[in-house]
């Protein structure tokens, strides 16, 4: 699988919506100049988007990206194994 290169604003929104099965407001990002870029990003590329309710969440592209971020997080501490 290939790795995915994403920036700090990204990697918050996805980590903001991992565990979020019926997805989150997000709307405020929509507003805020630092984070609206990286939302836009999460969304063109496939890794977030809308449900009805219009809350944002994870598409299975973005879960599988977040999961191995955290994996790799999480060995990186020594919390896993390598």
């Amino acid at each position: 699988m290939q790795k995915a290169v994403l920036e700090e604003r990204q990697l918050r929104i996805l980590q903001s919506l991992f565990g979020e099965p019926s997805g989150r407001d997000l709307n405020i990002y929509t507003q805020n100049s630092f984070y609206r870029p990286g939302l836009e990003e999460v969304l063109k590329a496939g890794y977030v988007t809308r449900n009805p309710d219009q809350k944002y969440l994870l598409t299975d592209k973005g879960k599988e990206t977040i999961e191995q971020v955290l994996i790799q997080k999480l060995r990186e501490s020594g919390a896993l194994p390598r």
